[in-house]
């Protein structure tokens, strides 16, 4: 249950940087955070499947 709600995060996110990257008024730093939580989350999930 945990490792799909990880999973949902991961994707929320991927979708959110995404969207910031295409978006002209985004910030790297914005672009950077919404990164690293996007690799945090999906690299837990895969850590507890493992």
């Amino acid at each position: 249950m945990k490792r799909n709600i990880l999973l949902g995060l991961a994707g929320v996110f991927t979708v959110l940087t995404i969207i910031a990257h295409h978006s002209k008024g985004c910030s790297k730093e914005v672009f950077l955070i919404f990164f690293v939580c996007a690799f945090g989350s999906a690299y837990f999930s895969l850590k507890k499947t493992i």
